[in-house]
């Protein structure tokens, strides 16, 4: 009796989750305030959060799937799009980095990394994906807000992403199934565009020169509370930021050594 009720719930729950109804303004389904699904840019990016950087000469940029909810959920069913595929930005959603196996990369450390269904679908990737969790015996996840997935892309060239929600084969839309009474509804859906542009490994304070200023700017943020690095400065490419790597840009600005992040000087630096 057990294993069939368990059996009817996982169908009720992904009946609710994949049918297919898009809703222009809140879903008359959607219990209290509206639901939403927003995106924002990862680190590092611009202070009005609309570009994300690259490393010079090509690399990853991250961008983070969020949700709002007043509701308890116990599934969640996102379909996407990038509208500005290919040239000129090249942005690939990498297969390997974002990880479709048994424990999706994407989900680490997100609000549904516990839930015991995680699913990233990239079967039509390139420009469209399906990220799906579902919880089965554990409670529902509780109303609050905060980091659904992470999309990984790799970036060649200056350019733009724009996602957009979509339609997945077979029925698959963008879809919220709360935790008590299983019912399926589209939350509010905010698209966004976001610009993709390169950084200087080792610029310290964001001024596209890596100079002296940038060797201050390091050790004043490590000994004496200044603020953080704007670019990635892990210069020495170890893992971690420290004054080895502010030693590792007097030598590179002062004394001909190797690029940031480049140790054998092979014009294809690595940042971190």
């Amino acid at each position: 009796m057990k294993s069939y009720l368990s059996i009817l719930f996982l169908v009720l729950i992904f009946s609710a989750l994949f049918a297919n109804s898009v809703f222009a303004q809140q879903d008359p389904l959607d219990p209290g305030e509206a639901d939403t699904l927003y995106f924002t840019a990862g680190y590092p990016s611009s202070p009005e959060g609309d570009t994300v950087f690259f490393p010079e000469g090509g690399g990853d940029v991250t961008i983070h799937i969020n949700i709002w909810n007043d509701d308890s959920l116990r599934g969640i069913s996102v379909p996407l799009t990038d509208l500005a595929y290919g040239p000129p930005s090249y942005a690939i959603l990498d297969s390997v980095k974002n990880n479709g196996g048994e424990d999706p990369l994407c989900f680490v450390g997100s609000r549904v990394e516990d839930f015991e269904v995680k699913i990233i679908n990239l079967t039509l990737n390139p420009p469209r994906v399906l990220y799906g969790a579902v919880i089965l015996q554990a409670d529902p996840m509780p109303p609050g807000n905060g980091l659904f997935a992470k999309m990984v892309f790799t970036v060649e060239d200056t350019g733009t992403i724009c996602l957009d929600t979509t339609l997945f084969p077979p029925q698959n839309s963008l879809k919220f199934v709360t935790g008590v009474q299983t019912i399926g509804f589209t939350p509010q859906f905010i698209s966004r565009c976001f610009h993709t542009a390169p950084y200087l490994c080792g610029d310290a304070n964001g001024d596209k020169i890596v100079n002296i200023v940038d060797v201050v700017y390091l050790v004043n943020y490590l000994f004496h509370q200044g603020p953080s690095p704007v670019f990635p400065s892990n210069a020495n490419c170890d893992e971690s930021i420290s004054i080895a790597d502010a030693t590792y840009l007097v030598n590179y600005v002062l004394k001909n050594g190797p690029p940031p992040c480049d140790p054998d000087d092979d014009g294809q630096p690595d940042c971190q």
